[in-house]
């Protein structure tokens, strides 16, 4: 006698999800203006990532500007210029955005 066919259902395999690293400031593509009649000092443009837990490592073309935990803001004096911003965290993930400062 035959056995009757039982269709099985397909589940996919559990996978961890890690929240992804995101900056939430500056935005991909922005332009920013410098203003002549204030003080240099005070025209800086705040990077913020959003990232559940741990340190954000900031980098400008390259080159550290600082760091800070999940959250918090690192304050960068505005450059004129084309530049590309990222983030890192310790687990290796990064995000980047570029903006315009004229």
């Amino acid at each position: 006698m035959a056995r009757p066919h039982v269709a099985r259902e397909h589940v996919a395999p559990r996978t961890s999800h890690v929240p992804s690293l995101t900056i939430l400031s500056p935005p991909d593509g922005a332009t920013y203006l410098i203003d002549p009649t204030l003080r240099r000092e005070f025209q800086t443009l705040s990077l913020k990532a959003a990232r559940p837990v741990g340190r954000i490592q900031w980098t400008i073309n390259g080159r550290v500007v600082g760091a800070g935990d999940a959250g918090s803001r690192v304050e960068w004096p505005l450059t004129p210029g084309r530049h590309r911003i990222e983030a890192h965290d310790a687990s290796g993930r990064s995000a980047g955005a570029t903006v315009v400062v004229r």
